[in-house]
């Protein structure tokens, strides 16, 4: 199992490695030293997508979403002073950073404890990746899900927010852009695991 992890790792690796965009947020990210920034959402996540669909890299990218972990800073001026300064290094990117030390406030959420368990609360599991200057990648669900087009509710969505992740498949309709994807919806409380594609 963990050998088949490695490959499915070093194949996502490869796809976004081989993307110029993704490629010089993360040169770009890596010249901010103050903090540990991180990549995820659907900068990173559409990347995967179009590969798999044979589209171009450019097709449907959203703002590219960085992410960190401050404790001693929580002002939204700290947040808008790195992305400042990310504009300036690179002002062809539509940068948005948010630090996770506080976004349990707006998410209504508990404390987030560090930049894995904020993943963890993602709605859906095919999100819930980051990866910092160094190309390490953060994936509490794993990267099964992110390669074979599955999407699906996290089990702390699941448990705690169904309605999240009901409510982003309708906006997003991602199945009109990408036809290939098996997304998982309309679950029922009695039967909500299986149709959400867990077993039970």
């Amino acid at each position: 199992m963990a050998y088949i992890m490695d490959l499915i790792k070093q194949n996502i690796l490869n796809i976004i490695k081989n993307s110029t965009r993704i490629t010089s947020i993360i040169q770009t990210i890596g010249l901010i030293s103050s903090e540990n920034l991180m990549l995820t959402g659907g900068s990173l996540r559409n990347v995967i997508w179009n590969f798999q669909h044979y589209y171009r890299e450019e097709y449907e990218l959203e703002d590219c979403d960085i992410i960190f972990y401050n404790t001693s800073n929580l002002s939204k001026v700290y947040e808008e002073t790195i992305k400042n300064k990310l504009e300036h290094l690179n002002p062809d990117i539509n940068w948005s950073v948010k630090n996770q030390a506080r976004m349990h406030i707006r998410n209504g959420h508990n404390p987030y404890t560090g930049i894995y368990e904020a993943l963890i609360a993602f709605p859906e599991t095919c999100s819930a990746v980051a990866i910092d200057k160094n190309w390490n990648v953060i994936s509490p669900y794993g990267l099964n899900d992110l390669i074979n087009l599955i999407v699906k509710p996290t089990p702390f969505c699941l448990e705690n927010e169904i309605e999240v992740y009901d409510r982003r498949m309708k906006k997003k309709n991602w199945l009109d852009k990408w036809a290939d994807l098996d997304v998982k919806r309309n679950a029922t409380n009695n039967t909500r695991y299986k149709q959400y594609g867990y077993e039970v």
